[in-house]
């Protein structure tokens, strides 16, 4: 089932190019695989030794996919490496045919490995943990296994020739909607922070992601992504309520700011509904008194305010025209 969420907003800032850097990040990708990769770390990985590789790979139509990013984490006693592959993904809607997608790159990854761990015939390939990172406003339904697309019965002698590979999904709007994240986990405050139902749950995420870097405050360079990711959350929420908001560029800054802000909305938000009740109120008062009436009158009542529509639903039962009722000329 489509999730809904009033704010949303698509790309980080525009591109791809912060969330490649937070996930170039050491300490990004320990969390990640820590919060949701929970069978990797059955392997004894040794996150000390992990070091980042080139991700030079080119999607449908020859453009470079720069998203990508690749980390090499060693296990623990020698016993060789795991190679995960992130797979960035900002579209808005998903794709069916993403087994394909990863098997692809999966395969060119893997002769990349063979190049750059010089393996010969006695070496055996490291395992390829390929990852799909999915930030789409529906969730994610596609296939996670290539298996699943091919049009073979379950018992057929073909299958001994058949690709079965698949990716390991990370739909962070389905995670964010299904209940609360850890606030010690900073990709989950990641995730929190791009999909909030409204906008005191970006507050809350804000405030988290502030505290969390108040007691690692040595990581500014990570610090300075998540508040590029905080801007463009702000940026792109309601329109109608952002207004003129000219939102700082630090998550200290951006608390305080938010906090006012968010009160400010829902003064307005009370204040807009207490006004929509009044007009449907006294219209529905003068159509049954009055019987049709005028579009001007319509609109005046329409364009009041809330104190000018009280005024008006007080002076109902003495007032004998239309015209005198409403001051209408």
């Amino acid at each position: 089932m489509p999730r809904q969420r009033k704010y949303r907003w698509g790309r980080v800032g525009g591109s791809d190019s912060v969330y490649h850097r937070l996930f170039s990040h050491p300490l990004m990708v320990v969390h990640l695989v820590r919060g949701y990769l929970p069978e990797a770390l059955t392997l004894g990985l040794d996150f000390d030794g992990m070091a980042p590789l080139p991700a030079k790979y080119y999607g449908r139509g020859g453009a470079r996919r720069d998203g990508d990013v690749i980390w090499r984490i060693p296990l623990v006693g020698g016993a060789g490496s795991l190679y995960l592959h992130l797979m960035i993904e900002f579209q808005s809607k998903m794709y069916w045919w993403m087994p394909v997608r990863t098997d692809v790159y999966t395969g060119l990854h893997r002769q990349g490995i063979i190049a750059y761990e010089r393996l010969t015939r006695e070496d055996r390939l490291p395992a390829v943990v390929p990852v799909v990172l999915y930030n789409g406003a529906t969730s994610w339904t596609a296939p996670t296994a290539t298996e699943d697309l091919i049009a073979l019965p379950a018992d057929s002698p073909l299958w001994r020739w058949q690709p079965r590979g698949g990716y390991h999904l990370l739909d962070k709007g389905t995670l964010t909607a299904a209940g609360p994240l850890p606030a010690d986990n900073l990709a989950s405050l990641l995730f929190r922070l791009e999909h909030p139902q409204d906008a005191d749950q970006l507050k809350h995420a804000l405030d988290a992601i502030a505290a969390w870097f108040q007691t690692h405050p040595a990581l500014e360079e990570l610090q300075a992504l998540f508040a590029e990711v905080a801007k463009a959350a702000i940026e792109t929420l309601d329109g109608e309520l952002v207004g003129e908001l000219v939102v700082p560029e630090t998550l200290m800054e951006m608390r305080p700011m938010l906090a006012e802000r968010v009160e400010q909305w829902k003064k307005e938000l009370v204040q807009k509904g207490r006004k929509e009740t009044l007009s449907t109120l006294l219209l529905r008062l003068l159509r049954a008194r009055f019987e049709a009436l005028p579009a001007p009158v319509v609109r005046h009542v329409e364009d009041a305010t809330a104190e000018q529509l009280e005024a008006w639903v007080e002076r109902l039962a003495n007032g004998d025209r239309l015209d005198d009722l409403l001051s209408v000329r």
